[in-house]
């Protein structure tokens, strides 16, 4: 089961996300929906752990996601490498990754 209780996201001086509740139970599934720029990004965010919660819940079965380490990942559906970033870095990165 995972639900969010009145999650409130705000980002800078701008709300995110306001109030969201939900709950869904093990075997089902939910969709979530929107236009760009409608929060679908920050939801995911805030349920990995990626972006902190102003106020409300996050709960996966009877933990509390905000106050844990799940060592969660997550890939973005576009690729967003900075290219300013040392590709010694990158590859330092890709290596201890796969164990070389």
């Amino acid at each position: 089961m995972i639900a969010a209780k009145n999650l409130t996201v705000r980002l800078g001086d701008r709300t995110a996300l306001q109030d969201i509740c939900f709950k869904v139970d093990q075997g089902n599934f939910l969709a979530v929906l929107g236009p760009n720029g409608g929060g679908k990004s920050t939801l995911l965010k805030s349920i990995l752990g990626l972006i902190s919660p102003t106020s409300g819940s996050l709960e996966l079965g009877n933990v509390d996601l905000n106050r844990r380490d799940l060592k969660i990942g997550y890939v973005p559906q576009v690729k967003s490498l900075d290219r300013t970033f040392p590709a010694q870095s990158i590859e330092l990165v890709a290596t201890s990754v796969i164990g070389r």
